[in-house]
């Protein structure tokens, strides 16, 4: 046949190539196979010409899909690749591990870079896209296949950075991905970017830094923890990866004592029914699962928030209905859940972003709140707290899918509270929705509404709306996750059908702090922790109705620390945003401003924000230098006793001019120059903590640095290669900004332009109107009417139709 392919038309050849090239990695996997029963050191000995005989025939396979440009054929070459040293990667060779360490990471960024093409997607048909691709037997392969090898390291701690790094890949190649991608895509859309163009595989892997930051914005008392099962597919590993990050930074790897079989076996035989859970032997049964959270006892302490990130079977547990040495974990412990700590990192950068424009702007607390409770209780539960907050709750006919669909796309929601029926089929997950009084509303609706102008917390008091389906590659599939990758930045939600009574309790004692805030003017007693707010209404449950099944279910996702801003509209803040026509794109680049991330070809503007953290660290630095500089001339110009009032006056002018010239010449200086790294990085650290700066403290190590040595920066290790790029872009190309500046800029100063012409006209035309019309010098009244007609037509009608006008659709 190889012979014949000359003959054959091009498309013909084209054709067979691809369909060789897959051939060729099965022949590769053949002849591997044959050599292993010949000598069987020929698996993992990269020295063996065998070896490299079969490395060969990949390494041609892999030439040949590239010049095809067949992303999917490289990507499974690359994976075979590392698959061929496996073997000895699981003998700790250290070329063996670099190859096989290399290879998987460049066949993971080959599997994201096939992703560009779905920039075009939008909603549903985007996550629908992404959940079949990430369920690719051989992609599903490269995570468990790096795990394997990472647990045979002797070092505690190199192993627990690994697995963490391994972790946070697998887990943020579905929606965490994919949230990520959304909030630098579509974020700039809506920010009105000029230029969209974000590089899929370039995205980093979460850092525990990161997380650090997020925690240290949380109040610092803050353990993450994680759970990772690393079968392969077919295969099963015995017991799972649990990994804790610590607020120090430190990464453990905690004992586990219970294989996934036993997991997985326990949770099919629990029972979720309602008369099983009210049974008082219903918490005995799942405390068999307590091993899944005893490691925690030795790196957690209580009162401690516990973050966590769980998987598979695990997200339709109550994990904090377990107990480490007796006591349940919710008394111990507040209790927050995510799908991965990537979309919980997404989840804070949008909450914050979103915070500091509420703050800066005074916008204020903006509730929604629909639904149609089934019992009075309920009912009582949802009109007080619409009175509460000054709102009216929409229920009966005024609960439909256009009044959520307008209430989820205003930009100042603040809080969106639903307290309903709530329809789940493990079947079809997709049908997963609310039940308002036209149709339902489901998961599907929700994600088509991505990337909504806000950043809300949304209470979901439905039965089960906590419900989801986990896919093979162990995305979560539910409301949960569509509120969060559409807008939301934190949710609670239910595991099972409740109680409606329930319920009732939950809202009155969940929405405490927020009354308490709101009371004090929204910011003077801080952010509420939804955490602690969670506990407490959880246990006020248990207190009344000790079994399970009343206060189990309800769970907190997301994003915890929650700053409300001022109850009331000011007048300032109402006019920056309730009659601004660019509110929606202002309040969505807030929200994703911290995702972005820009390529070094792009026409982009340049990294404003490191732009800041250079200014304010050389102010820093300049101010203490000055005091310093002043104080130590103080001590060097001593006191004089003059003999007379001249010399006196004279000596007090020489010392005066030299001081000045003296601080006129530090000015000048750059004040960092003379000092140390560790003398730098101090004062860096010190300025993050004492300005609550510390989400930002590695953007202002790195402006200090480039304020220390401002021509050195291309030498700097610490500044990655986009870094270098922006610097030069803002010093070279210093007029390149986006095209939508430009564009309001010339669009404001031609509606000025016009409305001074208008004015002139309007006064020169009076010269022309009286006698026209007749109006006599001793009609004044009428006289003014005229003159002020334009104005007055502005503040009656004009100003007051702005609004719904431009109320986005």
């Amino acid at each position: 046949m190889l012979d014949l392919v000359p003959t054959l038309c091009e498309e013909a050849q084209q054709q067979f190539k691809g369909a060789t090239m897959n051939w060729r990695n099965i022949a590769c996997l053949a002849k591997k196979q044959l050599q292993a029963q010949q000598n069987p050191e020929a698996i993992w000995n990269e020295e063996l010409p065998e070896f490299r005989e079969v490395l060969d025939m990949y390494k041609v396979s892999l030439k040949e899909s590239r010049d095809r440009g067949s992303l999917p054929n490289e990507a499974a070459t690359l994976l075979s690749m590392a698959q061929h040293y496996y073997y000895g990667a699981l003998l700790l060779r250290p070329n063996a591990v670099a190859a096989f360490i290399e290879y998987l990471d460049a066949s993971d960024t080959v599997y994201n870079k096939s992703r560009e093409s779905w920039k075009v997607l939008k909603g549903w048909a985007k996550v629908e896209k992404l959940l079949s691709a990430v369920q690719e037997q051989m992609r599903l392969m490269i995570a468990p296949l790096a795990a394997s090898v990472m647990t045979r390291f002797p070092s505690d701690d190199g192993r627990a950075k690994g697995l963490w790094t391994i972790v946070q890949m697998a887990k943020s190649n579905g929606l965490g991905w994919l949230m990520r991608t959304t909030a630098s895509t579509e974020g700039n859309q809506i920010a009105g970017s000029a230029r969209v163009d974000v590089n899929f595989e370039e995205l980093p892997v979460l850092t525990p830094e990161e997380l650090k930051a997020l925690g240290l914005d949380a109040g610092g008392n803050v353990i993450f923890v994680d759970w990772y099962n690393g079968s392969m597919p077919g295969r099963e590993m015995p017991n799972p990866i649990m990994l804790s990050l610590s607020p120090d930074g430190s990464i453990a790897t905690l004992p586990v004592s219970i294989t996934w079989s036993e997991i997985n076996g326990l949770i099919d035989k629990f029972s979720f029914e309602e008369s099983d859970l009210r049974k008082s032997d219903a918490s005995k049964e799942l405390h068999r699962l307590n091993p899944l959270v005893e490691p925690l006892a030795a790196v957690t302490e209580p009162g401690q928030t516990l973050v966590f990130s769980s998987i598979g079977s695990l997200h339709r547990l109550p994990l904090h209905a377990l107990a480490i040495n007796g006591e349940t974990l919710i008394e111990r412990n507040p209790i927050v859940y995510c799908s991965s700590l990537t979309a919980l990192n997404v989840a804070y950068k949008a909450r914050r972003s979103a915070e500091r424009l509420r703050q800066s702007e005074r916008i204020p607390f903006h509730a929604s709140l629909f639904g149609d409770p089934p019992t009075q209780p309920g009912k009582k539960a949802l009109t007080s707290l619409a009175k509460a907050f000054g709102t009216e709750a929409q229920t009966g006919d005024a609960s439909t899918s256009s009044n959520l669909t307008s209430a989820l796309r205003e930009p100042r929601l603040t809080l969106l509270h639903y307290h309903g029926h709530v329809i789940f089929q493990e079947g079809d997950p997709k049908d997963h929705g609310l039940e308002l009084d036209d149709r339902r509303f489901t998961l599907r609706d929700i994600f088509d509404l991505a990337p909504l102008p806000n950043s809300y917390h949304a209470t979901l008091l439905g039965c089960g709306s906590g419900m989801s389906k986990t896919t093979v590659s162990n995305d979560v599939v539910g409301l949960v996750p569509a509120f969060l990758y559409s807008g939301a930045s934190s949710t609670v939600s239910t595991l099972w059908p409740f109680d409606d009574q329930d319920a009732a309790m939950y809202t009155r004692h969940f929405y405490e702090d927020f009354h308490r805030c709101l009371q004090a003017g929204g910011e003077e007693e801080g952010p509420v922790d939804l955490a602690k707010a969670n506990q407490k209404a959880v246990l006020a449950i248990r207190e009344k109705r000790p079994a399970l099944y009343h206060w189990a279910p309800f769970v907190l996702n997301g994003y915890w620390m929650y700053r409300l801003g001022p109850l009331k509209e000011a007048s300032l803040g109402l006019g920056l945003f309730g009659r601004n026509c660019n509110a929606k794109q202002k309040y969505a680049k807030a929200r994703f401003s911290p995702l972005r991330r820009s390529r070094p070809a792009a026409a982009e503007p340049p990294n404003q924000f490191l732009h800041f953290a250079v200014i304010e660290v050389i102010k820093m630095a300049r101010e203490k230098y000055e005091d310093e500089e002043l104080n130590a001339h103080g001590q060097q110009y001593p006191k004089q006793s003059p003999s007379s009032s001249q010399d006196f006056a004279a000596n007090g002018e020489k010392q005066s001019a030299s001081r000045k010239q003296s601080v006129a010449n530090v000015k000048l200086q750059n004040p960092l120059a003379d000092m140390t790294y560790d003398e730098l990085m101090a004062d860096v650290n010190q300025f993050a903590e004492q300005y609550d700066l510390q989400y930002a403290l590695d953007d202002l190590q790195k402006g200090a640095l480039i304020a220390q040595k401002r021509s050195g920066f291309e030498k700097m290790d610490r500044l990655t290669d986009e870094d270098k790029t922006l610097i030069r872009e803002e010093k070279l190309h210093r007029w390149r900004q986006p095209r939508m500046m430009y564009y309001m800029t010339i669009l404001c100063a031609g509606s000025a332009i016009v409305q001074g012409m208008d004015q002139s006209a309007v006064n020169g035309a009076q010269a022309f109107y009286f006698p026209y019309f007749g109006i006599t010098d001793d009609q004044v009244w009428l006289q003014g009417l005229i003159n002020g007609a334009p104005y007055l037509c502005s503040a009656v009608i004009g100003c007051w139709s702005t609004k719904p006008l431009n109320r986005p659709s």
